[in-house]
C-alpha cells in the first residue's frame, strides 16, 4: 500500500505548542474533514493538527486504514 503522506509531532513556530504537522494532498484532506481545530501550515498539502485527545483519535483512525510515514521531533525545531 502505497503512503499517503506524512505525521510529525513539532513545535508549532506561531502557538509555541506541541502539534502534529501532516502532510500530503489525500492525508490534508481527510484530516480537514475530521478536526475543524486543524490550520493550514505554511506549504501547500500542509496542516498542524493541535495534540489533543480528540485529534489523536482521529488521526488514528486515518492511520489503522492508510499509511503514513511518522516523524518524531524530539527538538522542536522545523526539519529543514
Amino acid at each position: 500500500m502505497e503512503n499517503i503522506g506524512t505525521l510529525e509531532y513539532v513545535l508549532d513556530k506561531y502557538s509555541k505548542i506541541w502539534s502534529w504537522k501532516i502532510t500530503g494532498d489525500r492525508a490534508v484532506n481527510m484530516i480537514s474533514r475530521l478536526v475543524p481545530e486543524a490550520w493550514y501550515g505554511e506549504n501547500v498539502n500542509e496542516v498542524i493538527v493541535p495534540d489533543s485527545t480528540e485529534s489523536v483519535k482521529q488521526i488514528k483512525l486515518i492511520l489503522d486504514r492508510y499509511p503514513l510515514i511518522f516523524y518524531l521531533n524530539l527538538y522542536g525545531k522545523e526539519k529543514s
